[in-house]
């Protein structure tokens, strides 16, 4: 007989030692708990308190929630903050106190995470979001708070709007951090089956984290290796390892109560059972004001923040960006996370007062689900947040104004077709250029050509449809039928925008559209610019080849070309730097990060929805080749009268055959071609300045305007003419780093410490005007500063013999006038007396901005002009006036007392500028200047090496970039170099008697000092005129004698309108 009793107790013993070893394996330990919580909080150097607040009976018996508080003391609306799925109150660490400096603030694990009460949930989805719901509520009124602000993040985001929906009386305000479960689940039947296999397996444990509790005292290794990134965003505040160790601890707990709560609120998946997103538009209350923040780099779907957003038109709601943050965006971005709190706890918003914000837009919600499911699980890379921000961050360096914008064609390919589109200089009435990039690529591929090819004309650039950022389109499977739906989407998108004319430009893929496009629709093309087109040639005989070539051939035709950047997931990024580094470094001197790069191609081509890309496969012969060859077509169908220009790259491995079979066919048609040196296939980042250049030279030779020409007898010449005028403007060799180095090189002989910055005056003769500004001795308050305004076609530069002399008694500014040097350079009016207006104006903005009372102004010539101008409008901010060899006081002579040689002289020199000569030498302009002005070289030699050239370097840059201020002193001249408007008439009259003037003028200089005199014996005998006159001095009297206009500038700044009067 078998003793039932001892049996019973064995099997009890075997229970017990099974359940103490998992307990042992499970490694949970509250008091390692309580130690990383307390690490994490021990950088928070105000005042706080944790403590356990007692629910009594809530979800459980005696359910407490783990509190956090600060500064309880403060009268105003406390801040409550709820934390994300299976985190805890320290992870708000780095926000905390910045929050609690003017407002009580609350942090509280969650009931069933982290330190609060574990209780049983109830198993329906529903009611489950009510025990939540209610717990918070309970614990609102343990703590005894009237009102709050509401702060949720992600699942805390989730519950937060549910806790508003049914207790709107208790918020001030409710803020949304990237929360979840707004969105419907999409059809997962469009999901691959791994993918739905993961999903299910998850399904089956209690929660996503079982497998950190089944890694048991290895768990908190795990959390190391596979969210790195998580933890070192606290590096800055705590050792990672304490993070690792207080996620693994708040969620290694035998009794995962909250886990497998929020895993029944959940379908396959990361959506809710039951969205709030709806709920949420058509439920919460009008009377709360409502913020949505979204980490840019976000996997979470930030549709919902802007249909609730136009949903309560006349409610507040704000949908915020955070840049450079994804979903921990309070950590991600903790500083900018931050100020977006205080902009929203600290402009009254509880009482829902309006203020403007920053409304990015938001993706569409389709691709963000897509990317949500991949973000799940952990594998595929795309987001349609990320491909926009990448695209913006890239055409930030594009620096003047352009629009980007969907353009809806309807039925086309698909249903509701969308191209993206980028335009530029729209006002123009010229031929616009419309540009279609390559495979695989989008708009930002332009940035290095978009400022220059937009110059003269409007110019479209587009994504074409199936790639970038347009609609991913199912395409026909028929290769005829597939290049026709590409060439009528483009036709419906031209008619859309209604353009009646225009030039067309397509790189590779987009060249064999472009050629497509010109022979179905040759009426709409003023010229076809073809750069190194692919799809020409027809597929070679490939017996000859090595097998092992073409098996490779074979393989790729079993998949679209980009198929391993999707296969390869979240590290499809990484794949595109290591396999096209060399596309990433084209654009190294224009976009500093080469990461957005891959990161732009990366999201550009990993949509789950490749369309575009299947669509070119299918247009495939066998390899690279095209189905349909566009060659032979092309030279049979392409209308005579269009103009052909084809771009090839010197170095490419397309085959630039047919340019010259389709030129030889066309001999009395206007087709031309280019090979460009040091490019390959991408021809238009290579060598950006020649492709621009030939680009330009293509779209001055248009279709209408052929019409006119004998082609037989002068295409030629026609075609020199503009290759001539082209190799000018090529010539042309300005470098803003050139200038920088150069002014640092002129200023490395000033001794006295100065400072150089912008001064942004804003909208004054352009949109966005910037003044070059150079200071020293700004700590000097006691005397009047002294502002130099140098002559036409210098810089700040030109000062280096002076500053150290005049900085000695009070502070100095030197600035570059607007147009000239480093400063803006926009586009000034044409009549003379506006010109002179807006230059008065700039100084007087550029004065107030930087808030100086009263000043000693001394102008060099054209700068001794304005100087002038500008105390007679503004005689309350000057205590006294220098004019060093002023230009534009006398009025033009007669030219009839001149000799006909002569007359011809002073009326062109008032039509060709001077700098024009240093401009067309090129790289040969600092030879030109060298030369042909030595005595300027030699005045700076002892401060500056003449050998190395610094100075003609300087004089060259300063004067070979957009010619705005030059070419508005030419709108100033009348004849030759006279003014349109003397000065001096103007200042005797218009000067007020008590503003001191001193006129210096060098006594070997061209300029007529005549009117010294003249206008000293024109003002009072009470007001203070000294005219001065320098030996050995020319017009550049302050580097010619520089010891003796130091001296004579010294002396005339003791004599201030202030001490006079």
């Amino acid at each position: 007989m078998v003793n039932e009793t001892a049996l019973l107790e064995r099997n009890q013993d075997k229970s017990n030692n099974f359940f103490e070893a998992y307990l042992r394996w499970n490694s949970h330990c509250k008091k390692m708990l309580d130690e990383a919580e307390t690490k994490i909080f021990s950088k928070i150097e105000a005042p706080f308190k944790r403590y356990n607040v007692k629910l009594g009976q809530c979800v459980g018996q005696n359910d407490e929630i783990w509190t956090f508080s600060m500064n309880t003391q403060s009268p105003n609306i406390p801040i409550v903050l709820l934390h994300g799925f299976c985190a805890g109150s320290a992870f708000f660490a780095m926000n905390l106190e910045g929050l609690a400096e003017n407002h009580p603030v609350y942090a509280f694990d969650t009931l069933g995470f982290a330190r609060s009460s574990r209780p049983t949930f109830s198993n329906d989805p529903i009611k489950i979001e009510q025990q939540f719901v209610d717990s918070i509520e309970k614990w609102r009124e343990a703590v005894g708070i009237e009102k709050m602000v509401l702060l949720g993040h992600s699942f805390g985001g989730f519950l937060a709007s549910s806790y508003a929906l049914k207790y709107p009386n208790r918020l001030a305000h409710l803020i949304l951090v990237d929360p979840w479960g707004y969105d419907e689940a999409p059809d997962l039947q469009d999901f691959p089956l791994w993918k739905l296999s993961v999903a299910y397996t998850v399904r089956l444990m209690v929660g996503p984290l079982t497998m950190i509790r089944a890694f048991g005292p290895f768990g908190e290794w795990l959390i190391k290796n596979v969210r790195p990134d998580l933890l070192q965003k606290y590096q800055s505040i705590v050792d990672p390892s304490i993070v690792s160790r207080y996620i693994y601890h708040c969620n290694n707990n035998s009794n995962p109560s909250g886990e497998a709560a929020f895993h029944r609120m959940t379908r396959v998946g990361p959506w809710p059972v039951h969205p709030i997103g709806e709920r949420m538009k058509n439920g919460i209350s009008d009377d709360i004001p409502v913020t949505f923040l979204y980490g840019a780099n976000t996997w979470m779907n930030s549709t919902y923040g802007k249909i609730i957003k136009e949903h309560r038109k006349s409610s507040y709601t704000n949908v915020e960006i955070v840049e450079n943050a994804g979903h921990h965006i309070y950590t991600d971005n903790a500083p900018e996370f931050n100020r977006c709190e205080f902009q929203v706890i600290r402009s009254k918003l509880f009482l829902g007062d309006e203020i403007m914000v920053n409304d990015k837009a938001v993706v569409n919600a389709s691709e963000v689900r897509s990317c949500a499911f991949s973000s799940y699980l952990r594998w595929n890379g795309h987001s349609a947040d990320l491909l926009d921000q990448s695209e913006t961050t890239i055409l930030s360096n594009v620096k003047v104004p352009f629009d980007r914008f969907p353009i809806s064609l309807g039925n086309c390919v698909g249903t509701n077709d969308e191209i993206w589109t980028l335009s530029m200089n729209t006002e123009s009435t010229n031929v616009p250029l419309v540009m279609l990039h390559g495979f695989a690529a989008g708009i930002a591929f332009w940035v290095m050509n978009l400022e220059e090819l937009s110059v003269d004309r409007p110019l479209y650039a587009i994504d074409l449809l199936g790639f970038g950022k347009s609609s991913r389109s199912k395409f026909s499977t028929n290769a005829e039928e597939i290049e026709q739906q590409f060439v009528e989407s483009i036709e419906k998108w031209r008619e859309i925008m209604q353009i009646p004319k225009m030039i067309l430009l397509g790189h590779s893929f987009g060249g064999y559209l472009a050629s497509s496009y010109a022979i179905n629709y040759p009426d709409r093309i003023e010229h076809l610019i073809l750069a190194d087109p692919w799809g020409f040639t027809e597929k070679p005989d490939l017996s000859n080849v090595a097998l092992w070539k073409r098996s490779l051939v074979r393989v790729f035709q079993k998949m679209t070309p980009l198929a391993i950047i999707r296969a390869a997931g979240p590290y499809g990024e990484w794949l595109v730097k290591k396999a096209r580094g060399d596309i990433l470094r084209k654009y190294e001197n224009v976009v500093a990060d080469q990461n957005i790069i891959a990161q732009y191609i990366h999201q550009c081509n990993s949509n789950r929805n490749p369309s575009g890309e299947q669509a070119f496969k299918n247009l495939l012969e066998g390899g690279p080749w095209a189905k349909y060859p566009m060659g032979e077509r092309l030279k049979d169908q392409i209308n005579d009268e269009i103009p052909i220009t084809f771009l090839y790259g010197a170095t490419s491995w397309m085959n630039n055959t047919y340019g010259v079979i389709i030129k030889e066919s066309r001999p009395k048609s206007y087709t031309h071609i280019e090979s460009i040196e040091f490019a390959g296939h991408h021809v238009y980042s290579d060598n950006a300045l020649d492709f621009n250049q030939f680009v330009n030279d293509a779209c001055r030779v248009l279709k209408s305007k052929l019409l006119f020409v004998d082609f037989d007898k002068k295409i030629s010449s026609y075609a020199l003419i503009l290759r001539f005028l082209s190799s000018l403007m090529r010539w042309n060799f300005h470098s803003t780093k050139a200038l920088d180095k150069t002014e640092e090189k002129m200023l490395s002989g000033v001794k006295t410490q100065y400072n150089k910055f912008y001064v942004d005056i804003g909208q004054c003769v352009g949109d966005d005007d910037k003044i070059w500004t150079l200071s020293m001795n700004t700590e000097n308050n006691s005397n009047i500063p002294m502002v130099l305004l140098h002559g036409f076609g210098a810089g700040i530069g030109f000062w280096i013999l002076n500053f150290d002399a005049f900085a000695a008694e009070r502070p100095i500014y030197a600035i570059d006038l607007l147009g000239y040097g480093k400063s803006s350079r926009p586009k000034f009016s044409k009549d003379a007396e506006i010109v002179e207006n807006q230059y008065v104006e700039t100084i007087e903005k550029w004065r107030q901005f930087m808030r100086i009372d009263k000043m000693i102004i001394l102008g060099h010539s054209f700068g001794g002009f304005i100087s002038a101008s500008y105390s007679i409008k503004y005689p309350e901010r000057i205590e006294h006036l220098i004019l060093g060899d002023p230009w534009g006081f006398t009025p033009a002579p007669d030219l009839k007392q001149y000799s006909l040689y002569k007359r011809s002289l002073i009326r062109a020199s008032g039509v060709i500028s001077p700098l024009w000569i240093v401009r067309a030498a090129g790289p040969l302009g600092p030879v030109i200047l060298r030369k042909g002005r030595p005595d300027i070289v030699e005045k700076y030699e002892n401060v500056v090496d003449k050998h190395d050239r610094t100075i003609a370097k300087y004089v060259y840059h300063c004067n070979t970039k957009k010619t705005t201020g030059e070419l508005a002193f030419r709108n100033l001249l009348d004849v030759g170099a006279y003014p349109k408007r003397p000065m001096l008439e103007r200042l005797l009259n218009g000067l007020k008697e008590n503003i001191p003037m001193t006129i210096i003028f060098g006594e070997e200089s061209w300029i007529d000092n005549s009117f010294g005199p003249e206008l000293k014996n024109g003002r009072s005998v009470e007001s203070y005129t000294q005219i001065e006159n320098i030996k050995s001095a020319g017009h550049q009297l302050f580097s010619d004698n520089a010891e003796e206009f130091n001296r004579i500038v010294l002396e005339a700044c003791k004599v201030l309108k202030s001490n006079k009067a």
